[in-house]
């Protein structure tokens, strides 16, 4: 979900490889960039960790839940401090766009079981707006990077990138954002678990997640967390991934339709 850009995946590489040295779980670091699906990562009986938007984990009977091991605080004024995350609003710079007009614009989504790309913005405009913009929503962008480069390209005019991610490309690759302008943020939601399939041994899930919940304690934990944006990890708001679908469900039934 976060490999946003080649240093990204270094500074991730180097996470994994460090947890995998003081856990004592073997990890294998694998490839798994878009357009690859994230459904068929998170479905693997050999997972040992990756990052699961809260939206589908809710969606998924409780006997069907990968195991969830840790969230992160992200180190951003956003989070406040807490496991959560939310999304940017993201349009062209310059272009002179205000809340007013946000019904009037062509918007982008990701896929349809995001939170962050999808869902986070069906919600800001049913609180803001109460009701669909007028113009045709386009999609499946699939992740940041096709939202942003949708954006640049003029196929769309506004969409939801997750804050996170955004952050990470401000650290790793500014000048993919160059020219454009964040209008305003999302409500927040609980970020993304780190999961583990449910075939995972019980001491290997507890190794890693003890590994992590330790990480800021940890001279090199911290360094290397610290590349990435995170202050710490903590255990994941399971009530709050809960209500992700339900305050979906709300929304839908506000704006009397889906994109």
């Amino acid at each position: 979900m976060y490999n946003v850009s080649p240093l990204s995946r270094q500074c991730w590489d180097e996470l994994f490889h460090w947890l995998a040295a003081v856990s004592g779980v073997a990890l294998e670091i694998i490839g798994h960039a878009a357009p690859a699906s994230l459904s068929a990562l998170w479905q693997r009986t050999d997972l040992g960790m990756a990052f699961m938007c809260g939206y589908p984990y809710s969606q998924l009977p409780e006997e069907e839940q990968p195991h969830a091991l840790v969230s992160a605080v992200p180190n951003a004024e956003w989070s406040e401090g807490r496991a959560q995350y939310a999304s940017y609003l993201v349009t062209r710079a310059g272009g002179n766009i205000s809340s007013a007009d946000l019904t009037a614009l062509r918007w982008g989504w990701t896929v349809t079981d995001s939170q962050s790309g999808y869902h986070a913005p069906r919600e800001y405009l049913a609180l803001t707006c109460g009701r669909m913009p007028g113009p045709a929503a386009h999609g499946p962008l699939l992740n940041p990077r096709g939202m942003i480069d949708a954006i640049h390209r003029g196929v769309v005019d506004i969409g939801a990138v997750d804050a996170f991610g955004y952050e990470l490309l401000r650290r790793h690759d500014p000048d993919i954002l160059a020219s454009l302008a964040i209008l305003d943020i999302t409500r927040p939601a609980p970020f993304p678990p780190l999961v583990a399939s449910r075939s995972q041994p019980d001491e290997v899930v507890d190794a890693l997640r003890q590994s992590l919940l330790m990480a800021h304690e940890d001279r090199e934990g911290r360094r290397r967390m610290a590349a990435l944006g995170i202050r710490r990890f903590e255990l994941p708001d399971m009530a709050a991934i809960r209500e992700l679908s339900a305050r979906a469900e709300i929304a839908t039934c506000q704006l009397g339709g889906s994109w």
